[in-house]
C-alpha cells in the first residue's frame, strides 16, 4: 500500500523542485502547486492506493510514481492528475496513471497503463551497451548514416543516464538517448535505450527502442503523423476554378460573423469558416477574427502588451511561411500586412499553386489561429498544453507556437503534423497536390489544416501535456479525432444526418459530397457508410481504423444535434447547441482517457465527461450513438495494441434499453402458432401498452400493458388459409410519453417444398477437390436444404452433413483423398421436407503427401494444397513461393532451392492485417499406428506477427508448434494421436496486423510406422458347408483375405455376405482391402437333381 508518510512526502516533494523537474520540457516550469492541486494529488494517490487490485498492481509498483502533469479544466473545474511510473528511477515507458477529480473532491474517472509486480520481474538496471551504440543502431535501423561525428554534448548522472548528442548531420535537433523499461510485446519489459532522432527532412521523428543488453532493435515509432492519401481511392479529376471573385456577401443560411474582440485592425482575405475550401464559395475579407478569451491581444502579439510584435503571418499561436525549398524554416518572405495588418492577396485558381503563395500562407495562418481559438473555448488552453509562444494565463509551458509550413517542398499529395511535449514547438507541413490540372494547394483546404492541427489536440491531451507518446497501438483513434475536427468546424446549418461529408475533397479534386480521403463519406445512413466497430479488424491502422471512430462519433454528434439543435456560433457556450455540446464532450474525453486508449476506453471517457459536465443528462443519447455502430454496452476492446481482438455489440445499458423482440425473423407453416418475446427494458417511465400491426391471422400478447422491465409473449395464430409470403409486423409500445417500435418478419409457407436437383459435382465426376463446392437447382417453396455426403450409396457411412440456406455450399472440412463419395440434397421448410434428390457420385483427387513422401516446392505449391486468406479484409498477403516476386528473399530455411513463403514485408507500409494458411491435402493415416510430420521453417518476427503449425482435429485446429520470436527450425510433429484417420490435414499459418516480415516452409514430409491390424470374423450364415479359415482372422490395414468355401454333399454355395465386401470366384472369396473390423458370412443352399425334379412334374393327359 501507499503509506500516508510516502503520500505526504511525495506531495511535499512536488511542492518543490522535483515537480518542476518532472514537468519541465522547455521554458520555465512551476516551482510549486496551488493548495487545490496539492489536495488533488493527495486525493489521486489515495484513489490509487484503494484501486491497486483493479489496476493489477501491488504496493511496490507505486513506490516511485512521479507526477507528470496536474491541471484543472476551467469550464467544469475538473482536476486532472497524471502519474508516470518508474522503477528504481527509470521510467516505464507509457506506464501512466491518470486520475480525474470533480470540484467536490470526488474521483469520478481514472485509467492506468502501469505495469504490475515489477519487483518480481528481475529487471536489469545496468546496460550492457552504451548510449552511443544505441544511437548508431537506431540510426541504422531507419536508414540514416551520420555525415558528421556523433559527439556527446551532455549526460545525466541519474538512473536513466539521459545523454544528449550532436545532430550528426542527420537530425534537426540534438539526438537524445535515455534508459527506459519498454514492453517488447514478446518477453515483456526490457531495459532499453530510447533514442530520439528528429530527421533533417522533418518528415520523421524517430523514437527507437534498443535493447540495452543485446543491442537489438525492439521497436521504432514515428512521431510525425503522416496523412498521405494519394492513390487511396479512385479519385475523379476536378475542374479548377478560374480566378477568385474577391469579396462575397454572406449567403442565406450562413452563420452570422463570429465575435470580433481583439481590436488590432487586422483583416484577412480567406476561405472563412465554415467554408472548407474554394468549392464552398469565394473568399471573404474577414476583419479582426481573433477571439478575445483565447487571443486577447490578437494573432500577431507575443508579449501580452497591446500592439503587434509582427506584421507578417506570425504571432503567439502560429508562424506560417512557405517552405517550397524544404528548409524547415522561414527564409524571410512571409506575407506582410503592414502596419494595418491587412492580408489581402490575389488568388487565381487557374494558376499553379506557386503563383499564389501569399494567399495560401494567409489562409493557412488564418485557419491555424482560428482552430487555436475555437478549441481554446472547449478546454485546450494553456494549462492543457496548447500551442502558444507566451501563455498569458501563466499556466502550462510556452514557447511552442505551431510552425505552419505552406507548400512544403519535401513532397506532394500529403500533410503531416509533429507534436512534441508541451513547451516544444510542433510543426505542420502542408503540400501541393497534383490530382488535378492545374494542381491544388492543401493550404486552401481547411479540412486538411483542421485535420493536421487535430493531431496536436489529441496527442497533447491524451496522457497529459508533458507526454506526446500516448496515441499508439493498432486501435488508437488519432486519425478519427482529426477527421472529427474537420467535420464539426466546417458544419453548416443546412447539413443533415445524411449529408455526405468528406475530408480533403478539394485537394483530391472530388465534388463536395465525395468521400475525400476515406473509403466512405461520413453519413449516418448505414446504406452509405456501413462500417461498425468490427470493421476495425479489417481496416489499416491508423487511418482506416481512425475513420471508423469518426463514423461512430458522427452518430453521437447527430443524436445531440437532433436533441438540442445546431448553433452556427462555434464560440458559444457548450449548452447553447447540440453541436457545441458534442465538441465539448469529445474534447473533455481526451483528457479523461488513459494512455494508449482503444475505442472502448475512448467511449467510456466521453460518457464520463458527460457525467462531469451535465450530471449524466445525455447518457442514453450517447449510448445510442455508440451502440448503433457496434460500440454498445457489451462491446469488448481486447488489447488497445491490437485491432484484431475486439468484439462488437449493439446493446444498451439496462437504463437506456427500451427493449428487444426475439426472434426478429421467424418462419412457420400456415396454421401453426408462432411466438415472439417482447422484452421491455428500463428506459420506460410507466406501464407500456403494446399493439401489433401488419400480421397474418390474429395477434395476442400474454400480458398487456407490461410493467417495465418485463416481458410479454406475442402469439401470431389462426394463420390457416393466409397467403404464403413474408409479413412485416410492427409492435408499437407506448407509456404515454415515450414511443418505440419493434419490427418483426414472419414468413408463412403453405405446403412442403418441391424436390431439389443436384448440379455439381456432376454424377461420376473425378479429381474433385478435397473440400468440394456443391450446387443444386432451387426447389419451389424451400426455406433450406440438407446436404449429405457418404462413402456408400446407401448413406450408411455419412461423412458430412449440413443444413444450409442457399443453393451453393462448400464443405467446412476436407474429404478423404482418392475416394468415391456419394451426395444428395433434400429441400426443407416448416411444413415438412421433400424427398431426397437423386444420388450423385464423385471421386476426390489423389494426395501429393502420403506416408513416406515429401513436398519440396521446387515446382511450386502443389495443386492439391490449399492457400487461404483469412484476413478480416479478405485482402491480406497469402502464401506463394520464394521464386515469386511477392517473396524475393530467397530460401532462409535449412532446406535448399525453393520454399513456400508468405511475405508481409513485401506488402509494405499501410498494408492490411493478414492471416494466411498453407494447408496440406488430406493425409491418409488410417492404416498406421505411428506417424510424424517434419518440416523446415523460417520465421522473422515483427510487432504482433506469429507463425504456427496446426492440425485439424475434426472440429477445429490444434496448435502443434508456434513462434512469436525469430525462429529457424527443423520441426518434427508427432501425429500418433491422429492415426486411424484417412483425412488428416496440417496447416502452416502466418498472421499479423500489417507490415511485418515473413515466414517460410520447405521439405514437408510424412514418416509412418506400424500397421494397424483388423479382425475379420468368418462364419457360415445358413445352410450346410464350411468356410476356411473360420473364426477371427487378423489382417493388416489395407490388405485382403481369401476364404475357401466347401459345401456339404447335396448343397452348393448360394452367396457370401457380411460387412467386408469382396468378390466370389468359384469356391474362393476375396475380401476388399480391409480398413476396419468386419465380417464374412457364407450362405449355402440345397442342390435338387433335375431328374429327381422330373418325377414330380405333372403328367400330361
Amino acid at each position: 500500500m501507499i503509506s500516508s508518510f510516502s503520500r505526504t512526502a511525495l506531495v511535499a516533494v512536488l511542492l518543490g523542485a522535483c515537480l518542476a523537474a518532472s514537468l519541465a520540457v522547455a521554458g520555465d516550469a512551476p516551482s510549486n502547486l496551488s493548495p487545490r492541486h496539492a489536495a488533488a494529488v493527495d486525493t489521486a494517490l489515495r484513489h490509487i492506493e484503494q484501486s491497486l487490485d483493479a489496476m493489477g498492481l501491488v504496493s511496490t509498483d507505486t513506490d516511485d510514481l512521479v507526477v507528470s502533469d496536474v491541471y484543472a479544466s476551467r469550464h467544469n473545474r475538473v482536476v486532472h492528475v497524471y502519474f508516470q511510473q518508474r522503477f528504481r528511477g527509470i521510467e516505464v515507458y507509457n506506464a501512466l496513471i491518470n486520475v480525474n477529480i470533480l470540484p467536490s473532491g470526488q474521483v469520478f474517472h481514472s485509467g492506468s497503463r502501469a505495469e504490475g509486480r515489477l519487483e518480481e520481474r528481475r529487471l536489469a538496471t545496468d546496460p550492457v551497451i552504451d548510449a552511443l551504440a544505441a544511437v548508431n543502431q537506431a540510426a541504422h535501423a531507419v536508414g540514416l548514416t551520420a555525415t558528421e561525428p556523433v559527439v556527446q554534448i551532455e549526460r545525466s548522472m541519474g538512473a536513466d543516464r539521459h545523454t544528449v548528442f550532436s545532430k550528426a548531420g542527420i537530425a534537426l535537433e540534438p539526438i537524445e538517448a535515455r534508459l527506459v523499461y519498454f514492453d517488447d510485446g514478446k518477453t515483456g519489459l526490457r531495459l532499453a535505450w530510447q533514442v530520439d532522432i528528429y530527421e533533417r527532412s522533418a518528415q520523421h521523428y524517430w523514437v527507437s527502442f534498443v535493447d540495452a543488453e543485446s543491442g537489438d532493435l525492439l521497436e521504432r515509432r514515428d512521431f510525425v503523423v503522416h496523412d498521405r492519401w494519394d492513390g487511396a481511392h479512385d479519385h475523379q479529376g476536378g475542374k479548377a476554378v478560374s480566378g477568385d471573385t474577391g469579396s462575397a456577401p454572406a449567403r442565406a443560411g450562413d452563420p452570422a460573423p463570429l465575435p470580433l474582440s481583439a481590436a488590432d485592425g487586422s483583416q484577412y482575405r480567406v476561405f472563412e469558416m465554415p467554408k472548407g475550401h474554394p468549392d464552398d464559395g469565394a473568399r471573404t475579407l474577414v476583419g479582426e477574427p481573433a477571439h478575445e478569451p483565447a487571443s486577447p491581444y490578437g494573432w500577431h502579439d507575443t508579449n501580452g502588451v497591446d500592439g503587434p510584435e509582427y506584421t507578417i503571418t506570425r504571432g503567439n499561436n502560429a508562424h506560417a511561411y512557405q517552405d517550397r525549398g524544404n528548409n524547415d524554416a522561414s527564409v524571410g518572405d512571409e506575407p506582410d500586412g503592414g502596419a494595418s495588418l491587412s492580408f489581402d492577396f490575389p488568388l487565381d485558381l487557374g494558376q499553379e499553386p506557386d503563383q499564389y503563395i501569399d494567399a495560401a500562407v494567409t489562409n493557412l495562418f488564418y485557419w491555424n489561429n482560428l482552430h487555436h481559438d475555437l478549441i481554446y473555448v472547449r478546454g485546450f488552453d494553456e494549462a492543457a498544453g496548447n500551442f502558444q509562444v507566451t501563455n498569458y494565463s501563466g499556466d502550462g509551458v510556452g514557447g511552442d507556437a505551431v510552425r505552419a509550413e505552406a507548400q512544403d517542398g519535401s513532397g506532394t499529395n500529403n500533410a503531416n503534423f509533429y507534436t512534441p511535449p508541451d513547451g516544444s514547438a510542433p510543426r505542420m507541413q502542408m503540400y501541393t497536390w497534383d490530382t488535378t490540372t492545374p494542381g491544388r494547394d492543401g493550404d486552401l483546404d481547411s479540412g486538411i489544416v483542421l485535420h493536421e492541427y487535430g493531431h496536436g489536440i489529441s496527442i497533447r491531451q491524451t496522457g497529459g501535456p508533458s507526454t506526446s507518446s500516448c496515441l499508439s497501438g493498432s486501435e488508437q483513434a488519432g486519425e478519427g479525432w482529426s477527421d472529427w475536427q474537420t467535420l464539426v468546424y466546417t458544419a453548416q446549418a443546412g447539413h443533415g444526418r445524411t449529408t455526405n461529408r468528406g475530408v480533403g475533397t478539394y485537394a483530391l479534386g472530388q465534388p463536395v459530397d465525395g468521400p475525400g480521403i476515406r473509403a466512405y463519406p461520413y453519413n449516418t445512413d448505414m446504406g452509405v457508410d456501413p462500417r461498425t466497430y468490427a470493421d476495425t479488424q479489417s481496416a489499416t491502422p491508423p487511418h482506416g481504423v481512425g475513420s471508423i471512430w469518426t463514423a461512430i462519433l458522427w452518430e453521437v454528434y447527430w443524436n445531440l444535434v437532433d436533441e438540442y439543435g445546431f448553433n452556427p456560433d462555434f464560440f458559444a457556450d457548450w449548452d447553447q447547441g447540440g453541436n457545441l455540446l458534442a465538441m465539448q464532450l469529445v474534447n473533455d474525453g481526451l483528457k479523461l482517457q488513459p494512455c494508449n486508449p482503444g475505442f472502448v476506453d475512448a467511449r467510456d471517457a466521453i460518457l464520463a465527461a458527460d457525467q462531469a459536465l451535465t450530471g449524466g443528462a445525455n447518457q442514453c443519447l450517447l449510448w445510442e450513438g455508440f451502440a448503433k455502430r457496434g460500440l454498445g454496452f457489451s462491446a469488448s476492446q481486447g488489447s488497445s495494441g491490437s485491432n484484431g481482438d475486439n468484439v462488437e455489440a449493439f446493446d444498451l445499458p439496462a437504463e437506456c434499453e427500451f427493449g428487444t423482440a426475439t426472434p426478429s425473423e421467424a418462419m412457420a407453416c400456415a396454421g401453426q402458432p408462432v411466438d415472439f418475446t417482447i422484452a421491455l427494458g428500463s428506459a420506460w417511465s410507466a406501464p407500456v401498452s403494446l399493439s401489433a400491426s401488419g400480421h397474418p391471422g390474429t395477434a395476442a400478447f400474454s400480458q398487456n400493458p407490461v410493467s417495465a422491465p418485463g416481458d410479454s409473449i406475442l402469439t401470431i395464430d389462426n394463420t390457416g388459409g393466409e397467403a404464403a409470403g413474408a409479413y412485416n409486423i410492427t409492435v408499437d409500445g407506448t407509456d404515454g410519453s415515450e414511443n418505440e417500435q419493434f419490427p418483426l418478419v414472419l414468413e408463412l409457407f403453405e405446403q412442403s417444398p418441391g424436390g431439389a436437383v443436384p448440379d455439381a459435382p456432376a454424377d461420376g465426376a473425378g479429381n474433385v477437390p478435397f473440400q468440394p463446392t456443391f450446387s443444386w437447382a432451387a426447389a419451389p417453396g424451400a426455406a433450406g436444404y440438407l446436404i449429405e455426403v457418404a462413402t456408400d450409396a446407401g448413406f450408411v457411412n455419412t461423412v458430412y452433413s449440413e443444413t444450409v440456406e442457399g443453393t451453393v455450399h462448400q464443405t467446412s472440412s476436407a474429404l478423404a483423398a482418392d475416394t468415391t463419395h456419394y451426395w444428395r440434397v433434400q429441400a426443407l421448410n416448416p411444413c415438412g421436407s421433400a424427398a431426397a434428390s437423386p444420388t450423385y457420385s464423385f471421386t476426390t483427387a489423389s494426395s501429393s503427401l502420403i506416408c513416406g513422401g515429401s513436398v519440396d516446392f521446387e515446382s511450386g505449391i502443389p495443386g492439391d494444397w490449399t492457400v487461404t486468406d483469412d484476413s478480416p479484409s479478405g485482402d491480406g498477403i497469402v502464401w506463394v513461393t520464394s521464386e515469386d516476386v511477392e517473396c524475393d528473399t530467397g530460401n532462409n530455411t535449412s532446406g535448399s532451392g525453393t520454399a513456400a513463403c508468405a511475405d508481409s514485408d513485401y506488402a509494405g507500409s499501410g498494408s492490411p492485417a493478414y492471416d494466411t494458411s498453407l494447408v496440406t491435402p488430406p493425409i491418409d493415416l488410417s492404416g498406421v499406428t505411428s506417424a510424424e510430420l517434419t518440416a523446415s521453417v523460417f520465421f522473422r518476427y515483427y510487432d504482433v506477427s506469429q507463425m504456427s503449425i496446426e492440425i485439424w482435429n475434426g472440429s477445429g485446429w490444434d496448435v502443434a508448434w508456434s513462434a512469436d520470436a525469430d525462429a529457424t527450425a527443423d520441426v518434427t510433429l508427432d501425429l500418433d494421436t491422429y492415426t486411424g484417420s484417412d483425412a488428416v490435414q496440417v496447416r502452416f499459418r502466418y498472421s499479423g496486423d500489417g507490415w511485418d516480415w515473413y515466414s517460410q516452409v520447405d521439405d514437408v514430409a510424412i514418416n509412418c510406422a506400424g500397421v494397424i491390424s483388423h479382425t475379420v470374423s468368418a462364419s457360415v450364415g445358413s445352410g450346410q458347408g464350411s468356410i476356411s479359415p473360420s473364426g477371427a482372422q487378423a489382417v493388416d490395414h489395407g490388405n485382403s483375405l481369401q476364404f475357401t468355401l466347401e459345401a456339404d454333399p447335396g448343397h452348393g454355395v448360394d452367396s457370401v455376405g457380411g460387412t467386408c465386401g469382396g468378390s466370389l470366384s468359384g469356391q474362393i472369396f476375396t475380401t476388399d482391402p480391409v480398413e476396419g473390423d468386419c465380417s464374412v458370412e457364407a450362405f449355402f443352399d440345397v442342390i435338387v437333381d433335375e431328374l429327381f425334379e422330373d418325377q414330380f412334374e405333372p403328367q400330361q393327359p
